[in-house]
């Protein structure tokens, strides 16, 4: 095997945990509960699981990148952006007919949660779990608030 390969499997596994980690969490989140709460609890087992152990950081944000460029796409980042896409679709299902592309708004939300938290890690966890948590919250929290917004102006055009 090559040292990709070893790599990949490194990461895969890092990624399958991640991933059961994230589901039990939102299995937790009571059912009457706004789906962003789920996201919440995500985003927490997130930062949580990048700060047990700090090496996971090096390998999930920037490892992974490095050899997505270098080599061959993994399917985790097409999965994460993919499950961005869902959840934005789900939370916003009228984007696309206000005019916003769902695709482009999970990409940008992809690319700005993994920019915090790769600057949360670079600082040395500098910030507070909480305040970084806050702060990753604020992208999706900021969506909602746009959405809202763009369904006002649509609802105030019609005749």
């Amino acid at each position: 095997k090559t040292l990709v390969d070893l790599y990949t499997a490194v990461y895969m596994a890092l990624w399958t945990r991640l991933n059961q980690q994230i589901q039990v969490a939102r299995d937790q989140v009571p059912p009457h509960l706004p789906r962003l709460a789920q996201t919440e609890a995500a985003v927490a087992v997130w930062l949580n699981f990048l700060n047990e152990d700090r090496r996971r950081a090096r390998i999930l944000l920037w490892d992974a990148f490095i050899l997505h460029d270098m080599e061959r796409p993994t399917d985790t980042d097409r999965d994460f952006s993919k499950r961005l896409y869902v959840l934005i679709t789900t939370l916003f299902p009228d984007f696309p007919a206000l005019g916003v592309s769902p695709e482009s708004l999970a990409a940008g939300v992809m690319g700005a949660l993994i920019y915090m938290t790769k600057q949360w890690v670079q600082s040395g966890y500098a910030m507070s779990h909480d305040e970084a948590h806050k702060h990753i919250m604020l992208v999706l929290k900021a969506t909602r608030a746009l959405y809202q917004e763009l369904q006002a102006e649509a609802q105030r055009d019609r005749p």
